[in-house]
């Protein structure tokens, strides 16, 4: 049986290409046929479709693909873990009402500014609820990094098994997984690892 076999014998149409999708139990499998059909999936619903299988398929071993995430900022404009290829990437999963995310967010600061000069990227992700107390914040924080909204429930927290936050996941310069639970930016064996990444 060939790879399109797998999408079964209407692969050629976006419905069946997502419903497919659901038998594959190997991920590098499921990330080549996506790339090689990702033109049959034309409406919003079945890319979301194909992002949920996505995210139930994911490892959150060293060195796999990460996640592809993608999520809008305050002006509504989506950025997502391609776009930030050649750069070593530092996802924050966070809410507003986070005690503990807030108390690190001094240290992701001083993080963004010593690093703004080298190929890291520091994404904030947030997981509130409420969707304009996030913006209110972010713009009277004027907090720094990429800062996306995601909602509390949303395929990166469930490809990463999130069950509480703050979450810090680290990814290569390749899109590839360092590590699902990175030391948090006041710890400082998060600098370590981002000085060795850089470096590859």
């Amino acid at each position: 049986m060939g790879d399109d076999d797998v999408l079964g014998s209407n692969a050629g149409t976006s419905d069946s290409y997502a419903d497919g999708l659901r038998g594959l139990k190997d991920r590098v499998r499921y990330l080549v046929l996506l790339e090689k059909n990702k033109a049959n999936l034309v409406l919003e619903e079945q890319k979301q479709r194909a992002s949920a299988i996505e995210a139930k398929l994911a490892e959150t071993k060293a060195g796999v693909p990460a996640f592809n995430f993608s999520f809008a900022d305050v002006n509504g404009k989506a950025t997502g873990l391609t776009d930030l290829r050649g750069k070593v990437v530092l996802l924050d999963l966070w809410a507003t009402w986070c005690g503990p995310c807030r108390a690190e967010e001094p240290h992701w600061e001083k993080l963004n500014e010593e690093y703004k000069d080298k190929a890291v990227a520091f994404v904030g992700i947030s997981t509130d609820q409420d969707k304009a107390k996030w913006v209110e914040y972010v713009k009277e924080k004027n907090a720094k990094g990429i800062q996306l909204h995601a909602g509390p429930s949303n395929p990166l927290s469930e490809a990463y098994k999130v069950n509480a936050i703050p979450r810090y996941i680290l990814i290569d310069k390749k899109g590839n997984l360092i590590t699902a639970d990175s030391p948090r930016p006041s710890d400082p064996k998060l600098r370590e690892l981002l000085d060795t990444w850089i470096k590859k």
